[in-house]
């Protein structure tokens, strides 16, 4: 009987810890006192990475604009400019959203960050199995690996849109 109640709290506690792992968070929200907007965060969240390839993301709400912000290294340099496409794949289909500002990736690290806009609500409900993104010299594809990080953005994005007030 011990060994079945220490092994059932060693689960449980590995169940919670696990859980904790994927948990992103508010960062900042606040109202700008002279715009009178809400400004408002979310805490990077690692979508994933290798030998050759970081990839991050948070969400952001500026100015009454929605933003995807993304983190791509892929150790090769090139260029993104404003309006070329970051394309999700889900069940439902392939969805895009548009690079706001010209952005230079790097093999140094030094990356900027994309700062993805468009009609973001296909995050809501789906499940994100690969992303494209669009460069000037072609495209390359990441594609996510494991379910909880497939479920990420929209889990991200559920908590993101619960704290937008105005």
């Amino acid at each position: 009987m011990r060994e079945f109640l220490r092994n059932g709290i060693l689960f449980i506690l590995l169940l919670f810890i696990s859980a904790m792992c994927y948990a992103q968070k508010i960062e900042e929200n606040k109202v700008d006192e002279f715009s009178g907007h809400q400004l408002l965060i979310t805490s990077w969240e690692k979508l994933g990475s290798n030998l050759t390839n970081v990839v991050l993301f948070r969400f952001r709400y500026e100015n009454e604009i929605k933003y995807f912000d993304l983190v791509y290294k892929n150790g090769v340099e090139d260029v993104i400019n404003e309006d070329m496409l970051i394309q999700f794949k889900t069940v439902d289909g392939i969805h895009s959203l548009k690079n706001s500002k010209f952005s230079i990736v790097t093999n140094s690290g030094n990356t900027d960050i994309l700062r993805c806009i468009g009609d973001m609500s296909f995050f809501n409900n789906s499940v994100i199995s690969k992303i494209r993104i669009h460069f000037e010299s072609g495209y390359d594809d990441y594609e996510i690996k494991g379910e909880k990080r497939m479920t990420i953005i929209g889990n991200s994005y559920r908590l993101f849109e619960s704290n937008i007030t105005n």
